[in-house]
This record gives C-alpha cells, sequence and structure tokens, in this order.
C-alpha cells in the first residue's frame, strides 16, 4: 500500500551533509563526494516512495557534477539496487535541467528521470521513447491506470499497454501496486506523488 509520507530533502542540505559547496554543484570529484549521502537518503526513504531533492534558485551545477551524483545515483536505481524507491528533481531551473540532460546524452543513456515542480506540473528529462511519454502522460493524468484502461485510451493490445506499463515502472517513472483476481495478478500503475 502507497504510504502518504513524502521524503523531502534540501539539495542545500545534503550538500552540507557531504561536505559540498551548497550552492556551486561543481565537478567530478564534489559529485562524487555526494553520491554516498544521496544513496543513504533515498535508502531510508520507504519503499515505494520517491525520495524528492528540492533544489533552489541559486543552485548552478556543472555537467560533470550532475553525472557523477545524479545520473549515477539514478542508473543504480534503474538497476533497481533500491527496491521500488525512485528520485524525483524538484524545482529545478533550465540551467540545472540542462546540465543532468547533458550528461545523459554525452553518455548515450537510455535514461529518463522526473522533473516536478511546486507549481503541480512536471516533465521528463532525458530519453524516453515518444509511446512511453503518451504512457507517462496517462498514466499522470489518472489515478490508477491498468493495462486494460490504456488498451483503451490508445486502442492497443492488451499485451502492447501491459508492455509499455511495465517499461515505465521498471526505468521508475511510474509506481505500482498488484491485486489478485480472478484473472490473475493484475497491476495499477500511479504517477509519483510529490505534494500532500
Amino acid at each position: 500500500m502507497h504510504n502518504s509520507t513524502l521524503q523531502e530533502q534540501k539539495v542545500t542540505d545534503l550538500a552540507r551533509q557531504a561536505g559540498v559547496d551548497e550552492r556551486y554543484l561543481l565537478d567530478r570529484e564534489q559529485g562524487e563526494l555526494m553520491l554516498p549521502t544521496l544513496r543513504e537518503h533515498l535508502q531510508e526513504t520507504p519503499d515505494n516512495q520517491p525520495l524528492i531533492l528540492c533544489f533552489e534558485p541559486q543552485h548552478r551545477m556543472d555537467v560533470s557534477f550532475a553525472d557523477a551524483a545524479f545520473v549515477s545515483l539514478a542508473l543504480e536505481v534503474v538497476d533497481g539496487k533500491f527496491g521500488d524507491r525512485t528520485l524525483l528533481f524538484k524545482d529545478l531551473s533550465k540551467n540545472l535541467i540542462d546540465n543532468i540532460q547533458g550528461s545523459i546524452k554525452k553518455r548515450d543513456l537510455k535514461l529518463a528521470l522526473l522533473a516536478v515542480y511546486s507549481n503541480d506540473t512536471w516533465h521528463c528529462i532525458g530519453h524516453l521513447e515518444n509511446n512511453l511519454r503518451e504512457t507517462l502522460d496517462q498514466v499522470a493524468k489518472h489515478n490508477g491506470l491498468g493495462a486494460s484502461d490504456l488498451a483503451n485510451v490508445f486502442d492497443l493490445a492488451i499485451n502492447t499497454a501491459s508492455n509499455r506499463l511495465k517499461k515505465l515502472h521498471d526505468q521508475h517513472l511510474v509506481r505500482r501496486e498488484a491485486q489478485s483476481t480472478d484473472k490473475g495478478l493484475q497491476y495499477t500503475y500511479y504517477f509519483w506523488k510529490w505534494a500532500e
């Protein structure tokens, strides 16, 4: 069951805890110093919950730091090292988005991350196929979406709809809950929450 306690962490506080300049997130070495602190806080986040990393307007970051800290951790998340937890990047400026995307592009990764905002909007950073972007948009619009629901929206075969949802879950872009029915195990997919 989904626990509604949100785990928000100010990046300023995490940087201070890691011994990194809290305003200027610069160079690979500093990003590598930040990574263990990020891992620790993600591991402490309840399963099936996001760790919401809250950025401030004064934050500056270069591609090397983004790669060593945030992109490296996101790859570990996708590899399943943190169970069903994920990362949400809250209130990123254009500069920060550009540097995270730059890291993803430079490494030619098929990695997508979620940027969320205090005004209740979101967007995807990085690489995500168009059909998965459309599917992610549908999950975000609904309060729970199953494969049959998605199949009806896009006029898809049930297996195609199920595969799209599973791919989003495997990338930790959505969470899911299982229900046992007379037809077997059925999954309902949910977009991550970042506000109460």
